[in-house]
């Protein structure tokens, strides 16, 4: 179905469910089945002060090991790795997995005002935070003009 507020989508996998997600008030169907490519790419935020910019990921359920950030000819690579937990037998059989577990990947350009020997990191509560110190730009320098 498509109309002008959006669209609701239906995969043919979740038909499975069947009478099961009626059982459960529909609660089981997705929106939007489309999202298994933007789930590989952590969102982002950035925001700019005069000193830095600060690149703020979401990598919720990354461990600070399964974190990697690299600076190659301007390029900020984000690479995460989210593991799969092992279920034991308390939970009982799965119903449906939506959550994704695998590697995630975000690559940004840098600019020539980004200072990048200088960058920091800090990873808490599921946020990658990156400060991204600016190239102090050059002040004119006034030149003494000696007489004789």
């Amino acid at each position: 179905m498509n109309n002008a507020a959006g669209s609701i989508e239906r995969g043919r996998g979740w038909d499975v469910l069947g009478s099961y997600d009626n059982l459960m008030g529909g609660w089981l169907k997705p929106v939007n089945t489309h999202h298994d490519m933007a789930r590989k790419v952590p969102s982002i935020d950035v925001s700019e002060n005069e000193g830095a910019f600060l690149v703020q990921a979401e990598l919720p359920g990354v461990g600070r090991e399964g974190i990697e950030v690299t600076v190659t000819d301007g390029i900020l690579k984000i690479v995460a790795e989210r593991k799969a937990r092992q279920s034991d037998d308390k939970t009982g059989r799965s119903i449906l997995k939506e959550q994704f577990f695998g590697k995630l990947s975000r690559s940004l350009k840098l600019g020539s005002g980004i200072d990048d020997s200088k960058i920091e990191a800090r990873y808490e509560d599921g946020v990658l935070n990156l400060w991204l110190p600016k190239v102090a730009e050059a002040q004119p320098r006034k030149v003494d003009i000696k007489v004789g």
